[in-house]
């Protein structure tokens, strides 16, 4: 029995082909990193313990491999001093940092293999250290080893993507566009800058707005030609995270005969610098509304100021969105009772220089609600309330005054005022001696409501009729006009008015 364990754990195997031993036994070979999905700090070696003594390095290295993403082969030259890894397989000295086998230089220390990669690791990166062969001892022993541990450096944070580009893939585009891109995060704009590459050849601007760089051509793209740019994985973000990718795609440049057209108008809201569109029918335009133009394609910004034009004369300025659109700005409210007549004449200019052949034009007339007078109520020894039926009568309404020749108006709008608004309404109306003229009152309060939609004016000064020989007649207008505008630019269009007979 005790025999039987004695050749149990010294058996050996006798190659046919030479006196090596293979070992059945395994190495303790420890590693660093040394679980899966391990994050490495950037001040942590790669390591390998093959745990015995007179390990022969050079066939030892050979087993050892570190890769990045789905594993191209990788180079691996010889050298002196520090040994490099030199098995053989195509070049990725300058490929991207996800695909195959690193370069990497060795170092010894007794057992311990230091594997030190020749281009640095990236933050975000997931790479495999591996360990798979035949490891030899001085004595002739032979190890078979097949060991994988996955990790990441630094962090296993998202990397950075490309999130959107113009003009698509194989898009047509004319000599002077840009190719635009944006990121996911802010982009480190040196990397960018070594990592971009178009080809045919041209010499280009870069230009970044946050996350988006445009691509310009110095002298313009060469008509007619397929341009294909670019981008390596080896570009970071500010965090130092490379692109999850790489990324290529082709432009076809081709100017352009056809001459620009309108695809749309709409009536947008432009607060705060943000665009909201609505609906495409300025007959929808509210009071401060935009109008948000777009083109069938880019057209010149020079061209469309001087080819835009509304009827009746309204200022306001033109605003470049886009290549493609634009937005007119008004200096003030649209008016709703005027028709307005927008044209944009056949200056207007691709860039191109393809001219609109017809006129563009659009009649339409903003959508705002008009303010009128509800009810005016008159508080007197006798409460009268008067719709929009009873005004502008040429008939009096009789109503007491009180004691003191008093009466308080109550005027009720179908819209509200805003505090801004009320002083220009309160001095629209007014209240005059009409028949005869020999006492004039005196207004010596306006009370307004929460919301802004009735207000109470007092007035003093009325002198009763005396019948049947003496009649006092007063007469209460509230002025139509731009005066009684509110703040969605709605206001009474023409006067509102009541003939009062004191009692």
């Amino acid at each position: 029995m005790k025999l039987k364990n004695i050749i149990h754990f010294a058996v050996v195997f006798f190659t046919l082909t030479g006196c090596s031993i293979v070992d059945l036994r395994r190495l303790n070979i420890t590693t660093n990193p040394s679980t899966t999905n391990q994050i490495l700090k950037s001040d942590e070696s790669i390591t390998v313990n093959f745990g015995a003594d007179g390990i022969r390095e050079k066939t030892s290295e050979q087993a050892v491999t570190l890769t990045a993403g789905n594993g191209l082969a990788g180079i691996r030259l010889g050298g002196g001093g520090l040994s490099r890894n030199g098995q053989v397989g195509g070049s990725v000295s300058g490929s991207s940092i996800t695909g195959g086998s690193l370069e990497t230089d060795f170092a010894w220390e007794g057992s311990v293999l230091t594997v030190i990669p020749v281009r640095k690791l990236y933050p975000g990166i997931r790479y495999t250290l591996t360990v798979k062969g035949l490891i030899e001892l001085e004595d002739g022993r032979s190890y078979t080893v097949d060991l994988s541990i996955p990790f990441y450096y630094v962090s296993n944070g998202e990397r950075p993507y490309l999130v959107s580009f113009s003009p698509v893939d194989n898009g047509i585009c004319e000599v002077d566009s840009s190719i635009r891109l944006t990121f996911s995060s802010e982009i480190d704009k040196k990397s960018f800058e070594d990592n971009l590459s178009i080809s045919p050849s041209i010499k280009y601007n870069l230009e970044w707005d946050e996350n988006t760089v445009f691509v310009t051509p110095d002298e313009g793209w060469e008509n007619l030609t397929r341009y294909t740019w670019t981008i390596t994985e080896d570009v970071t973000d500010t965090e130092g995270f490379p692109l999850a990718e790489a990324y290529s795609h082709s432009i076809i440049v081709q100017n352009d005969t056809i001459p620009p057209a309108i695809s749309s108008f709409y009536a947008a809201d432009f607060t705060g610098n943000t665009l909201t569109p609505g609906q495409s029918n300025l007959n929808y335009l509210a009071y401060n509304d935009v109008i948000y133009m777009v083109f069938t394609e880019a057209v010149k910004a020079s061209s469309l100021s001087s080819a835009f034009r509304i009827s009746p004369a309204f200022d306001g300025t033109i605003a470049q969105y886009s290549s493609n659109e634009f937005l007119f700005l008004p200096y003030k409210g649209w008016d709703f009772k005027t028709e307005y007549t927008l044209t944009i004449g056949t200056d207007l200019e691709d860039s191109s220089g393809n001219k609109t052949r017809e006129p563009i034009k659009v009649i339409f007339k903003p959508d705002i609600l008009i303010n009128p007078v509800n009810v005016i109520q008159i508080d007197g020894n006798g409460d009268n309330t008067f719709s929009v039926n009873t005004f502008n009568s040429a008939v009096s309404i009789s109503a007491d005054a009180d004691a003191f020749g008093k009466y308080s108006f109550t005027v009720t709008f179908d819209n509200p005022y805003d505090m801004e608004n009320r002083s220009s309404i309160e001095d629209a109306i007014q209240c005059s001696a009409y028949f005869p003229a020999n006492s004039e009152p005196v207004r010596d309060s306006a009370v307004w409501n929460a919301s802004g939609t009735r207000v109470t004016l007092g007035y003093t000064g009325f002198v009763a009729s005396v019948p049947p020989h003496e009649e006092n007649i007063y007469k209460l207008t509230i002025h139509g006009g731009t005066a009684t505008i509110n703040s969605s630019g709605g206001y009474i269009p023409d006067d509102v008015y009541i003939y009062i007979r004191a009692e």
